[in-house]
C-alpha cells in the first residue's frame, strides 16, 4: 500500500510539474525567431515556437503557437515597432527595409490548443499617404501591384490579349509562336522583378521538341508587353532579376533588363569572351571574373511554377474571386461602417469541387483587423459558401 501511495505521489508531482511547466511556457516572453518563406524568398520575424500552418499565394502565411495570445500580441508589436510605420489607405502598414517587404495585415486568433498567427505582406514599400515626398512617385504601390498581377493572370489564363513585340500585335498566349514556326508549349513560369522597379514581371518558359524559348511579360501604360528570347539568351535567372546569356562555352554575359514600352534593352554586368573579361565595362583579370561568376552562382534562383497546374479547371483566378466577393458583399459593413478585408489563403476541395478559401476580416475602429469567418468561392465562379474554418464550406450564400 505504501508503494502505491508513493507511486501516486510521484505521478501527482509529475503531473503538477507538467502543468506548472506548461503555464510557465505559454506565459514566458521567449522572444522572436526567423522564418524564410519558400514561396517569396523573404525572411519574416515571428514569435518563438511558431510553426507554419499554411502558406499560400506567395504573400500570405499562417503560423500556430501554443503560447498565450497576450504574449504573442506583445511580441508581434515589438517586431513591428522595429519597422517603419506607414499610413496607407486608412490603415497602418509596416515596412521592413532589410527584407524590402511591407506587412499589410496581421493578427492573433485564439484556438483550443494552438493559437493562430497570420501575416499578409508584399514586396517593396507602399506609398506613404501622410507625406508629400516626391520620391514616393517611384515607390511600390500595393494596390497598383494587385491590379498588375490581375492583368498578368488574365493573360496567363487566356482571358485577355497581350502585345507581342515580335509580331507588333495583340494576341492570346495560346496563339503564341516563335518566328511563326514553333508553337509554344508553356511548361512553367516565374514571378520576378526584372528591372528593380518594385513591380514584378512574368517569365515563361516553353519547349518545342529540342528547342526552348523564353518570353517576359512586362506591364507598362496599362498594357502587358511580351518580349521573346531564345533559351540561351536568358537562363539561370536569379531573384534579383540578373541572368546569364551565352553563345558558346567561352562566351558568357550576365545582364539586367530594362523596358521601354514595346522595346527592351539590357545592362551587361560582366562578360567573358574567351580570354577577354569585363566587369561594369572595365577590363579585369581572369581571377576577378571567376570571383564574379562564383558570387553570381550563389544568388538565389527564382521559383518556377508549373503552368498546367495553374490553369487546370479554373475559370476565374483567386483575385477575381476576391473581386466577386467585394461586388456581392460590399467593401464595408453597413451597420458598423467597418472596412472589410478579403485575403485568399488556398484552394480546397469540397464535395469533389475546387473552391478558393478566403479569410474575411474587418478593420475595427480603424485600429486592428478582427477575423469574421471564412468564405469559399468555387473556381468556376458559380458558388459562394460561408464557413467557420478554412477547410469546410458550411452555408451556401444566395447573393
Amino acid at each position: 500500500m505504501k508503494n502505491i501511495n508513493s507511486i501516486r505521489k510521484v505521478l501527482l508531482l509529475v503531473i503538477l510539474i507538467i502543468i506548472v511547466g506548461y503555464f510557465i511556457l505559454i506565459n514566458l516572453p521567449l522572444g522572436v525567431t526567423k522564418y524564410k518563406s519558400d514561396y517569396s524568398g523573404k525572411t519574416l520575424e515571428i514569435p518563438y515556437l511558431s510553426m507554419v500552418e499554411n502558406e499560400c499565394c506567395m504573400f500570405g502565411i499562417t503560423f500556430k503557437n501554443i503560447r498565450s495570445v497576450t504574449f504573442l500580441e506583445n511580441e508581434i508589436n515589438e517586431i513591428l515597432n522595429q519597422y517603419e510605420k506607414i499610413s496607407y489607405n486608412g490603415k497602418n502598414c509596416y515596412y521592413n527595409k532589410e527584407e524590402d517587404l511591407t506587412i499589410t495585415e496581421y493578427g492573433v486568433e485564439r484556438g483550443l490548443i494552438f493559437n493562430k498567427i497570420y501575416f499578409v505582406y508584399d514586396t517593396g514599400r507602399p506609398v506613404d499617404s501622410t507625406t508629400d515626398d516626391e520620391d514616393n512617385n517611384e515607390l511600390f504601390d500595393l494596390e497598383q501591384s494587385v491590379e498588375i498581377m490581375n492583368e498578368y493572370r488574365d493573360v496567363l489564363l487566356n482571358n485577355r490579349k497581350f502585345f507581342y513585340t515580335d509580331e507588333g500585335e495583340n494576341i492570346y498566349l495560346k496563339d503564341l509562336s516563335f518566328d511563326k514556326e514553333y508553337i509554344w508549349n508553356i511548361e512553367q513560369f516565374a514571378i520576378v522583378d526584372m528591372n528593380n522597379d518594385y513591380v514584378s514581371e512574368i517569365v515563361l518558359e516553353s519547349t518545342n521538341g529540342s528547342a526552348a524559348f523564353i518570353i517576359v511579360l512586362h506591364y507598362e501604360n496599362e498594357t502587358v508587353y511580351g518580349y521573346s528570347f531564345v533559351y540561351r539568351g536568358l537562363k539561370r535567372l536569379k531573384t534579383d532579376g540578373t541572368f546569364e546569356t551565352s553563345s558558346g562555352a567561352s562566351i558568357v554575359d550576365y545582364r539586367k533588363l530594362n523596358f521601354d514600352a514595346d522595346k527592351y534593352n539590357y545592362t551587361v554586368l560582366a562578360s567573358m569572351d574567351n580570354d577577354i573579361f569585363y566587369i561594369d565595362n572595365k577590363l579585369v583579370t581572369e581571377k576577378e571574373i571567376f570571383a564574379f561568376f562564383e558570387k553570381q552562382d550563389k544568388k538565389e534562383n527564382v521559383k518556377w511554377f508549373k503552368y498546367g497546374d495553374y490553369i487546370r479547371n479554373r475559370k476565374i483566378t483567386s483575385e477575381q474571386a476576391v473581386r466577386l466577393l467585394r461586388e456581392k458583399i460590399g467593401e464595408k459593413d453597413p451597420t458598423t461602417d467597418f472596412q472589410y478585408s478579403f485575403i485568399y489563403e488556398k484552394i480546397i476541395i469540397y464535395d469533389e469541387k475546387e473552391y478558393y478559401s478566403i479569410r474575411q476580416s474587418w478593420l475595427v475602429e480603424n485600429s486592428h483587423y478582427s477575423f469574421i469567418g471564412q468564405l469559399f468561392v468555387s473556381t468556376d465562379g458559380e458558388e459562394i459558401y460561408a464557413g467557420s474554418c478554412e477547410d469546410r464550406p458550411e452555408i451556401k450564400l444566395d447573393i
